[in-house]
């Protein structure tokens, strides 16, 4: 079996409790539902606007939530993420998003002026989308393309190379020796890699707090 990053935020997703906090950031908390929807519209919207595997996702902002959603849509669309320290100026900033091969820009709303000074020497970005605030006439809003369903998920799937969940996760296996057949289901198994990684996050903790 060859699992990615993706498919173990999937089993995870599946057996976290929907209001359990999944981020933190301030007086904000996303919720596990929350998270798991909003990086999967995440993923299906990047995916609609043409990102293939591979393709690299510029990540302009600041530490904050939106910052973790992104991720785990990469993780599950299989982009690559690229990140960019907010404190680069014009030159610096072209020049890691022209060597980095990024195609779409994820930035903050207090980057927009900086943005747009350079977009136009950035002709291979297909994509420019804004955290917070009314986005530049430039860019697409953030907070839409997270909150609005997109295509299904196992579009997503198909698209990465990824198995679906309980469908295509199906896996044939035959012993021809001894004529029988015997089905594995690939989400049944992340769903018990991941309990068992939450077992052990757990256990780490009380020996932590044992030892204060």
């Amino acid at each position: 079996m060859h699992w990615n990053l993706g498919d173990l935020l999937d089993g995870i997703d599946a057996v976290m409790p929907p209001d359990a906090p999944a981020l933190v950031h301030g007086d904000r908390c996303v919720p596990w539902a929350d998270f798991a929807k909003r990086s999967n519209n995440l993923a299906a919207a990047l995916r609609e606007r043409g990102a293939q595997p591979d393709d690299k996702v510029a990540f302009y902002m600041r530490n904050r939530t939106e910052y973790m959603e992104t991720l785990a849509a990469c993780m599950k669309a299989r982009l690559v993420h690229v990140n960019v320290n907010f404190r680069y100026l014009d030159d610096e900033l072209h020049y890691i998003l022209e060597n980095s091969d990024s195609r779409f820009v994820i930035f903050g709303a207090e980057f927009a002026d900086r943005v747009d000074h350079l977009r136009t020497r950035l002709p291979d970005v297909v994509s420019w989308i804004q955290v917070n605030g009314e986005p530049a006439p430039y860019a697409e809003c953030y907070e839409s393309l997270a909150t609005r369903p997109h295509e299904t998920m196992r579009a997503v799937y198909a698209f990465a190379g990824r198995e679906f969940p309980g469908e295509a996760a199906t896996r044939e296996v035959t012993s021809a020796s001894i004529g029988r057949e015997s089905n594995s289901r690939l989400s049944d198994a992340v769903q018990v890699l991941c309990l068992s990684m939450l077992e052990r996050f757990d256990e780490l903790i009380e020996r932590r707090q044992a030892c204060a």
